[in-house]
């Protein structure tokens, strides 16, 4: 996979996106011939999960590897608030105003924009909005892996990050 530019994830049960066993966004080297990759550009709205990177442990080994994520958008619970419909066991209360609505996975599950699991990963200039959390429910702009038995590296670090509440249809 190669340069990921203006792309969306919107109403996923669990993740927009995941990505992981080692995706970097150095040159390939006769040491690690994985190809470069980052993201630029992408929104996610309404996932249980927006975007995970994850690595294959490659730090400290390759000291140029790592992931990154920069000039996007990530959107908790937007103004779509979906349809019920008689099979659907996944609606309830969400959002700032605690509106019914279709939920990514269930009332109770904790919803993160994005999740860091292992690294290096490098966030910038990414805005997010409409994270609300209920009682009952976590939610989150960022977050880490859940139930992760693996480190997470001391080489992550997010920059130039905005949080607002601005209404999102």
């Amino acid at each position: 996979m190669g340069q990921f530019t203006n792309n969306r994830a919107h109403s996923n049960y669990r993740a927009g996106m995941i990505l992981d066993n080692g995706v970097k966004t150095t040159e390939a080297n006769d040491k690690d011939k994985r190809p470069f990759l980052s993201l630029i550009g992408a929104r996610f709205a309404d996932n249980g999960i927006g975007l995970t990177l994850a690595s294959g442990g490659t730090f400290p080994d390759d000291d140029g590897s790592h992931q990154q994520v920069k000039n996007s958008l990530f959107v908790g619970e937007s103004g779509n608030r979906g349809t019920l419909l008689p099979d659907n066991n996944i609606w309830g209360p969400g959002g700032s105003d605690f509106s019914s609505r279709t939920l990514p996975r269930g009332i109770d599950f904790p919803i993160r924009g994005m999740q860091i699991y292992d690294g290096p990963v490098n966030v910038q200039n990414c805005t997010f909005r409409k994270f609300a959390a209920l009682h009952g429910r976590h939610t989150s702009a960022f977050g880490f892996r859940l139930n992760n038995s693996w480190q997470s590296c001391p080489k992550n670090y997010v920059t130039n990050i905005t949080f607002d509440q601005v209404p999102v249809s």
